[in-house]
């Protein structure tokens, strides 16, 4: 069914005609319409074609219009019937509101001041502390679905709208009952608590009040606490992050306010209010006139329910001091738990697995055992080179110590021998050697007598071999030649020089 199969002044079972169209959902379509035996005006609301077919939509269509005529207050939309078009389409028959959205009054103002605020999540508490005491648990708590109806005299009163994807806890998880699976996703995620994204099947009242906590921080800051470009994007923030510092365009917060909301926004179910009675009493603070007797009657269905499941036990009826005072104190243990808890697992998983934690000890001790070899192989290293050590542990044979050089001793120059007394000077066999270039000739010697003639120093590297002593003036040493005929005397190096 779409708004082109709906016709202006048709009627519905022969006694609702069709005036205009409201308003199409993602579920269903809402259409005015006039009640023709009482005149009076009514908004009839029809499930979608395509969604009639499916078991699952049509009975949770029916649950809408269980759990929304379960609730009497005057903070929920009445049922007034319930039936099926002549085409199969089934429909819920409300009454008719004059008014908008919570979400229409955000987009036109911006921000909301707190104390105004506070009395519209007030009412909200109402309704669904009545919801919950039926087992209900609403779990799309939004802007969109807070009513702001206009009576008669001009004063407005909310009204909770759309139950169509309430869970009923009193059906169990067996069965055609349980239509919510693990793996499906229901609500807006704007507003989805983290358990929620978790597991659709695993839910409870505080995950209402949660979507309460987003709602209220919405309406002071004009903003979500928490955004994304991309639906994964804003799943990973609502799962991970910390909202926003909470601040107000129009004026300062209270301190003690800006700690309720964020209580209401903590990541762990345990972190936060317990029911929706818990948050009235500490927003009730704030506005102590009306807050008192909103906080006191979701005070007394709550503990209504309480007494009938403690089988006639009757509790104690606080007063609006003590209840104050109760959340006082559990606002401030579950601030300084949220905080201790957020400072130790800021980069974990909302859900505490002990899996988990051991499975991060592992890798700390990995990456330590790997920085621990690490910087002993730095260690070694330095040490082998430092050492003449291999890389393998084995020590490099010591390197051959050479002997001391020895160095032939300087020549000691030859005495002066008297020419009676000087040895014959014996012939020495001249070493065979390349061809020489002819030898020069040298005058005679003198008859005079020189000083004797001192043979240089040796080099230092290698001791030549001795050269004989030089034969004293006026000598001749016998030769293995005969001296030419001239008479001239020959000169010879032995040395090899000429």
């Amino acid at each position: 069914m779409s708004s082109a199969s709906i016709q202006v002044g048709e009627v519905v079972a022969h006694k609702y005609r069709i005036e205009g169209i409201i308003g199409e959902g993602a579920m269903g379509m809402v259409v005015s319409a006039m009640h023709v035996g009482l005149q009076q005006r009514v908004a009839i609301k029809f499930l979608l074609a395509n969604l009639a077919e499916k078991e699952s939509s049509a009975e949770r269509f029916r649950r809408e219009a269980l759990a929304a005529a379960s609730i009497r207050g005057e903070h929920a939309c009445r049922v007034l019937d319930v039936g099926t078009h002549d085409n199969g389409v089934p429909y819920i028959v409300m009454e008719h509101l004059d008014g908008h959205t919570l979400a229409a009054e955000i987009e036109q103002r911006g921000t909301i001041p707190y104390q105004e605020a506070i009395g519209y999540v007030l009412e909200a508490c109402e309704a669904l502390a009545e919801a919950h005491v039926l087992g209900i648990v609403h779990r799309d708590v939004k802007p969109a679905n807070l009513f702001l109806a206009e009576s008669v005299g001009g004063t407005r009163t909310l009204k909770v709208l759309d139950f169509g994807v309430a869970k009923s806890l009193a059906y169990g998880t067996s069965g055609k009952a349980a239509l919510t699976k693990t793996a499906s996703f229901v609500g807006s995620p704007l507003y989805t608590s983290p358990e929620q994204l978790h597991s659709a099947k695993d839910l409870d009242a505080r995950s209402d009040v949660w979507s309460l906590g987003v709602v209220l921080y919405e309406m002071l800051s004009g903003n979500a606490p928490f955004m994304g470009e991309s639906i994964a994007e804003l799943i990973a923030a609502i799962l991970y992050r910390e909202p926003s510092p909470l601040s107000c365009p129009g004026g300062e917060l209270p301190g003690e306010l800006t700690e309720v909301v964020l209580c209401a926004l903590a990541k762990q179910r345990d972190d936060r209010f317990a029911s929706v009675g818990e948050l009235a009493d500490a927003l009730a603070q704030f506005v102590p006139e009306e807050g008192a007797l909103s906080a006191e009657r979701v005070y007394r269905v709550l503990a209504a329910t309480n007494a009938r499941e403690a089988r006639g036990n009757s509790l104690p009826v606080r007063s609006a001091s003590e209840r104050g005072a109760t959340a006082s104190r559990l606002t401030s243990e579950r601030r300084a738990k949220r905080t201790g808890s957020s400072s130790a697992n800021r980069a974990s998983d909302t859900v505490d697995s002990p899996i988990r934690r051991r499975a991060v000890l592992a890798l700390v001790a990995v990456l330590l055992l790997i920085g621990g070899g690490y910087l002993l192989s730095r260690t070694f290293g330095a040490t082998e080179r430092e050492t003449g050590t291999g890389s393998t542990g084995s020590v490099a044979p010591p390197l051959p110590v050479l002997p001391p050089r020895v160095e032939a001793p300087l020549a000691a120059p030859p005495e002066a021998v008297a020419p009676d007394t000087a040895p014959p000077v014996q012939a020495i066999e001249p070493a065979r050697e390349p061809a020489r270039p002819p030898t020069l000739r040298t005058p005679a010697l003198p008859s005079t007598v020189s000083a004797p003639r001192v043979a240089p120093p040796a080099p230092r590297r290698a001791a030549p071999p001795a050269q004989p002593p030089a034969a004293a003036p006026g000598v001749v040493a016998p030769a293995t030649e005969v001296p030419p005929s001239d008479g001239k005397v020959r000169l010879r190096d032995y040395g090899g020089r000429r």
